[in-house]
């Protein structure tokens, strides 16, 4: 099953209540799929099989809602992170005289770091992203993050593309279902909202920046608040959707949610490619994808990979080949009911390191590994202090 939610269009939630929890995935997902959205208090969104899956099958390939770079070394799509040949760049914004690189009229470039790049593909699909998105607005960002706090994975870059993405959905739906304004916006905003945040009395950190910090810089960028006004239709909209309330509500969901990505530069058509597992990341920890020499590190936010728990021996593993969209496959058999998990930290790690690095997703596991380790400790801690009462005098 393939899902490209980034183009998903307009869908109302099954029942009035229902909508936040599993009705509004019930559209995403076909009823002839390999899983299913469900519910319940102890687990919350999870994702199950639907029948009975062998092991290394590839059961949902997903493209983001958006995905951001954060360590980049060689020249790749700034939409879906994909790299790219010199050739496959788009040519010189400048073409009747030589551009400070030593191009010339007619002649497509290398471009430089920071300049606004594409793959065909994306450059037609997502064409208002590249329109507002310019070199120049990427180079700002980007510099601004790096004197702040150059190693976060949600930065403001990833606050700029996700309201880009959210003001590009909903011109759409106001132009495609004659929608008011405040309504395209509401519903293109959905498919972050219905993302889990934290609870109401936890409050995020963002390395070395704030809320505030970050709804000013998107106001003060050139032609950024102007782009997504022009698309909204209305000032007021943008203020609402980069104001420091937002900003602060948002970031919740990024950091819970987005998923580390590491992509190693190949040419394209090449006939090996890098596949990485990955694991959840976040501004505040350190992300668990494989390091690179040559590529792309990066994070973004999945619909339905989303959904998916954690457990110390998952079911399923994320793969990503060539670009930002993920490949879900099994790690083992997975019988028709059976929960679809994902490791979020390494399983191989000791007991109490997994639990700490896993307290950054605010949820203590309890999965059969974690039981089976914690029976073992309480033996041992019995046995020592057995062994101590003997050797008192």
């Amino acid at each position: 099953m393939t899902s490209e939610l980034a183009d998903a269009s307009l869908a109302g939630c099954a029942e009035p209540g229902e909508c936040m929890m599993v009705g509004d995935y019930k559209h995403l997902v076909p009823p002839d799929s390999d899983f299913e959205i469900q519910f319940c208090q102890h687990n919350g969104r999870y994702m199950t099989a639907t029948r009975n899956l062998a092991g290394g099958h590839a059961f949902l390939e997903e493209a983001p809602l958006a995905a951001w770079p954060f360590a980049v070394s060689g020249l790749f799509c700034e939409w879906c992170l994909r790299s790219i040949s010199p050739s496959a760049s788009t040519p010189c914004a400048n073409n009747d005289k030589e551009d400070g690189d030593g191009s010339v009229e007619g002649r497509r470039v290398r471009p430089r770091l920071g300049h606004n790049r594409g793959c065909n593909e994306c450059l037609t699909r997502f064409s208002e992203f590249f329109d507002v998105a310019s070199p120049q607005l990427l180079s700002r960002w980007r510099s601004w993050q790096q004197k702040r706090a150059e190693k976060t994975h949600v930065g403001l870059e990833a606050f700029a593309r996700c309201a880009l993405q959210i003001a590009v959905r909903a011109s759409r739906l106001m132009k495609g279902y004659d929608l008011p304004p405040e309504l395209a916006l509401q519903e293109a905003a959905r498919p972050y909202t219905r993302l889990v945040g934290p609870p109401d009395d936890c409050k995020v950190h963002l390395d070395e920046t704030t809320a505030k910090e970050i709804a000013d810089e998107l106001r003060a960028s050139e032609g950024y608040v102007e782009a997504l006004s022009k698309m909204l239709g209305s000032r007021d909209l943008v203020d609402s959707l980069i104001s420091e309330e937002a900003i602060n509500a948002m970031a919740g969901r990024l950091v819970l949610n987005a998923v580390g990505i590491s992509l190693t530069s190949q040419p394209p058509g090449s006939s090996t490619s890098s596949t990485t597992s990955t694991t959840t990341t976040s501004s505040s920890t350190t992300s668990l994808v494989t390091p690179f020499k040559n590529g792309l590190r990066g994070a973004g936010i999945f619909v339905l990979l989303s959904t998916m728990n954690h457990d110390c021996q998952p079911s399923a593993e994320a793969i990503f080949t060539e670009s930002s969209t993920v490949i879900l496959r099994t790690t083992r058999p997975v019988k028709a009911g059976d929960p679809l998990t994902l490791g979020y930290v390494p399983g191989d790690l000791p007991l109490e390191e997994r639990r700490e690095k896993l307290s950054h997703w605010l949820f203590t596991c309890s999965c059969d590994l974690c039981k089976s380790e914690e029976r073992i400790e309480l033996a041992f801690e019995k046995a020592r202090a057995k062994h101590d009462v003997k050797e008192e005098p």
